[in-house]
């Protein structure tokens, strides 16, 4: 499996994703007030926040095209972790791909991702390069 991925969709606008993460800290914050009512003592620290960054519709538009001519499952996905791609998008056209690690465990000391399923991104981001670059 693989999975190509950008920030949600072009439609979705900064305003709409200061609303949802607006959403999401009160939602939370609303959670520990219900749980510090039960004698449960909590801290909730924002350490850092960071803008999401949209990265290129092409470049996505592309990895998913050759993912699909190699017969692999892909979905695009939003994903709230920090990457070198949210500065390089900055910069220039920038894509993203997940390939999945052994039981979902990423982020970890025990993520694991088997050496076919590197090699399967690697193909699919060879692919589009190549593609880029012919």
């Amino acid at each position: 499996m693989l999975f190509p991925t950008r920030w949600n969709s072009q439609s979705t606008s900064a305003h709409q994703r200061k609303t949802w993460y607006a959403s999401w800290s009160r939602k939370t914050r609303a959670a520990v007030a219900r749980a510090e009512d039960t004698g449960l003592r909590t801290n909730v620290v924002e350490d850092l926040f960071a803008q999401p960054t949209m990265l290129s519709s092409e470049i996505h538009t592309r990895l998913t095209k050759h993912a699909d001519q190699l017969q692999l499952k892909s979905r695009s996905m939003v994903s709230g972790a920090g990457h070198d791609a949210m500065i390089m998008a900055n910069y220039v056209p920038t894509g993203l791909i997940f390939v999945p690690s052994r039981n979902g465990v990423s982020h970890s000391p025990d993520e694991w991702t088997d050496y076919d399923q590197l090699a399967r991104g690697v193909d699919v981001i060879f692919a589009t390069i190549r593609e880029m670059t012919a």
